[in-house]
């Protein structure tokens, strides 16, 4: 029989709000008495201490004396002061005599300190966090966010205010593991400036400001920036539209974020045939980060309202490769009628665009495939003005789901991507949305599984309509149909 203590339950449960309940049981084999102090230690993906405020979250006890045979138990609770806790293992240090873990493969042994790797626990929940301008509390000049885990936080207000009321906001956690408690919030002001937040796993930074976007608040919808992290490294880059500042061939510019300063201010040229590329307007910008195995690219389009033209490229973690222009605009300026992902397991990366009635697309994978067309469906009377594509992040997938929405939001549609081609049969989600003025319509895949969920703001229907989608089942709904959820709140959803 071993002698000593064996640890026989080390099982953790997150309970929400950043809370960790470590539950240790420990049972003396010994034919004496024996005691053992004990260092309990939160590690990161990378083996690290996890920190709380730069302080050690490491924790201590001591057994006292425990009879042969008799079992001691103890629940540790750790809590970070943070809107993330990226808790990978717990690392159990036991000093005393003759102390041993037995059966656990994972488990290392040394004569003075057995060191033991917990045996497991309920996985932490995927938080979302959304950004928003809302006129409670200090009014509209400070950025507000609540986060989810188990449950939605109450608002959250940032302590220092932007320039001006806030019009914009883009929100990200780090996807590199070990810095995703951190995360990054932009925001566009209505005077035109853009700010950015950065949160270092404890607090939100004061605003840096990166640049003016323009001098007066637009009157119609635009989105001309948006950010991406590249994905092993954790930097994050923002890029936006200059059309203010720019001397005829700095039309876009962008600084990166590399956890702890943002950099100068450099410039993307777009290469126009006509020379100076006056009357640029990038009016609509989207970046998507790539998933892959130690990879940095970002996908970049974009929509030039003053050329009337398409613009994409591939940042490659330190420079952009690829520019490619395409003379070819929406029927109308008022929604983001491109987006860019890349497919999961592949690494390529897809570029969508409104063709009017159909969509064109090109694939990136080293260089740019032809141009493709799609129809979505025989119906869009006035051309497809939103698109949304959203990439399965699940191994071994390279599955995406495409959301059309026309201009007069009479029409919504969705197509699936299965690697290599469209599935073909296009899907008429509804023929009446709520409105085309703003996006409507959202959706994203469930993190484990195969299901896409979509949600939509219905004609004259104040609870949040959906429904879902499985490769081998199809939608949950047929045309004009939804499940609704009533959230309390009797307002459209636009």
């Amino acid at each position: 029989m071993t002698q000593g203590f064996v640890v026989i339950q080390s099982d953790w449960v997150y309970s929400g709000t950043s809370k960790v309940i470590l539950t240790l049981s420990l049972r003396n084999n010994s034919t004496w008495s024996e005691n053992a102090d004990l260092e309990i230690q939160p590690l990161d993906a990378d083996g690290n201490v996890i920190l709380d405020k730069v302080i050690e979250m490491t924790q201590y006890a001591t057994t006292g004396d425990i009879l042969p045979g008799d079992s001691w138990t103890q629940e540790f609770l750790f809590q970070k002061s943070g809107i993330r806790t990226e808790l990978n293992v717990f690392q159990i240090l036991i000093t005393g005599d003759d102390t041993l873990i037995e059966g656990d493969k994972l488990s290392t042994f040394n004569i003075e300190q057995s060191v033991y790797t917990s045996g497991g626990g309920t996985t932490l929940p995927l938080r979302s966090i959304v950004g928003y301008m809302s006129g409670t509390v200090d009014k509209q000049r400070y950025p507000k966010y609540r986060y989810y885990d188990t449950a939605w936080s109450e608002e959250i207000e940032i302590i220092t205010p932007v320039s001006d009321k806030v019009r914009d906001v883009r929100v990200e956690f780090n996807p590199n593991p070990s810095y995703n408690d951190r995360a990054v919030m932009v925001i566009l002001t209505d005077d035109g400036y853009l700010e950015a937040y950065d949160y270092d796993g404890f607090s939100w930074s004061t605003p840096t400001t990166l640049a003016r976007i323009y001098s007066n608040a637009q009157y119609r919808p635009e989105k001309p920036f948006d950010i991406a992290f590249e994905k092993t490294s954790g930097n994050c880059l923002v890029i936006y539209n200059n059309e203010l500042n720019n001397n005829g061939l700095e039309e876009l510019a962008y600084r990166i974020f590399d956890g702890y300063s943002w950099s100068q201010e450099y410039y993307l040229n777009d290469p126009k045939i006509e020379w100076p590329g006056s009357g640029v307007d990038f009016k609509w910008i989207s970046l998507a980060t790539d998933y892959s195995e130690a990879s940095n690219n970002i996908g970049f389009v974009a929509f030039d309202a003053g050329w009337w033209d398409y613009v994409m490229a591939i940042w490659n973690g330190t420079n952009w490769t690829d520019w490619k222009k395409l003379d070819q605009g929406p029927w109308d300026d008022d929604g983001l009628s491109c987006d860019v992902a890349w497919e999961y397991s592949s690494g390529d990366c897809m570029v969508t665009f409104s063709e009017g009635d159909d969509i064109g697309y090109l694939i990136w994978n080293g260089s740019w495939s032809n141009r493709y067309s799609q129809q979505l469906t025989n119906n869009a009377w006035n051309g497809w003005t939103w698109l949304k594509l959203k990439p399965q992040l699940t191994e071994e997938s390279d599955r995406m789901m495409l959301l059309a929405l026309d201009k007069d939001g009479q029409y919504a549609a969705a197509i699936d991507w299965e690697g290599n081609s469209w599935n073909g049969i296009r899907t008429v989600l509804d023929t009446q949305l709520e409105s085309a003025w703003g996006r409507c319509i959202d959706g994203d895949w469930e993190s484990t599984g195969t299901q896409f969920l979509v949600a939509a703001g219905d004609r004259n229907v104040d609870a949040i309509s959906y429904k879902t989608w499985t490769p081998g089942g199809g939608w949950s709904h047929s045309t004009n149909n939804w499940a609704t959820y009533a959230s309390g709140y009797g307002n459209d959803q636009v």
